[in-house]
């Protein structure tokens, strides 16, 4: 059985940041971590975790009421980073990745050639963003300009 909050607490009590990029990167295949606090890469592994053990829904011991109703309008903040520079930025769900590229391309000294990840997942520029993504931009390496 898969226990979210032991492994959660044992994971953050155990280990430092960057044994924990290393375990996503070396032990997991995760990528786009290098920018993630210790709580969102802990929760990229609880992720990993429970899909590699077949778990689909995790039960957290609490209560929510689901409802049919939908707000017809919400805000929220999407997190995008490319390099040393990043922030949280509204507005951004339900916009493509091109879009949040050429909207943010002088804030973030966005390249053209940069290589979008969503979620620490490559991703395509036509990928519409959800709410809670993360967004990377990364230059592969061995590029000039």
């Amino acid at each position: 059985m898969f226990d979210y909050e032991t492994r959660k607490e044992e994971l953050n009590e155990n280990y430092t940041v960057r044994e924990l990029r290393q375990m996503c990167v070396h032990s997991y295949g995760i990528s786009g971590v290098s920018k993630l606090r210790k709580s969102e890469i802990i929760d990229k592994i609880l992720e990993y975790e429970a899909r590699e053990a077949g778990i689909t829904e995790i039960d957290f011991g609490g209560t929510s009421k689901l409802t049919s109703e939908r707000p017809k309008e919400f805000s929220t903040t999407i997190y995008v980073s490319c390099g040393a520079s990043s922030g949280r930025f509204p507005g951004l769900v339900g916009r493509k990745v091109s879009e949040v590229s050429n909207f943010l391309e002088e804030a973030l000294n966005i390249d053209l050639n940069s290589v979008p990840f969503v979620n620490g997942e490559e991703a395509s520029m036509d990928y519409v963003l959800k709410q809670g993504d993360t967004v990377e931009f990364v230059k592969q390496a061995g590029r000039k300009g």
